[in-house]
């Protein structure tokens, strides 16, 4: 039952963010803060290993600020917010570093599909095509296929 509430909890944590996302282009602080003690719920609760759960946090907050910094230095602008980087921080403590993987993986895959169709309809229409997008809600998907399907699809890639 517990581990049901954690689930629900973080679901509505991370409809939220993807809503705020979606309108404002920034996660606040205290949003990504209760997810982050959502997923430290889910690490006490399941017994995972911490040191699984310290590597998801460093992987999946790490990239994205990695990800940022390359960004800066070589396009000179942003290319993910410091919302998206503190999001994975928090969710790569439930998640662990191989679901850090696949909730990066769908959220790259999904965010580059949409993106490509956003792309063609503003070039369509004559819009500037050189927008930002919000990232979170592929995040927070990709956050979701890795919890529900992720240790499925982590034994499905090794074989």
């Amino acid at each position: 039952m517990i581990d049901t509430l954690l689930h629900l909890a973080l679901m509505a944590l991370l409809l939220a963010v993807s809503i705020i996302d979606i309108k404002t282009m920034t996660i606040p602080d205290w949003l990504n803060a209760s997810v982050g003690v959502v997923c430290l719920l889910f690490l006490i609760y399941n017994g995972d290993s911490w040191l699984q759960a310290l590597l998801g946090a460093l992987l999946g907050g790490g990239f994205l600020f990695v990800a940022d910094r390359v960004s800066l230095w070589v396009a000179g602008k942003d290319g993910f917010g410091y919302g998206d980087v503190k999001l994975m921080l928090g969710c790569g403590l439930a998640l662990g570093w191989q679901g850090v993987l696949i909730a990066f993986w769908v959220a790259f895959v999904s965010g580059a599909l949409v993106g490509v169709v956003v792309l063609f309809l503003r070039k369509q229409k004559g819009h500037a095509t050189g927008a930002y997008m919000p990232f979170g809600p592929f995040l927070c998907g990709g956050v979701w296929v890795a919890l529900v399907w992720g240790e499925g699809l982590v034994r499905w890639w090794l074989g």
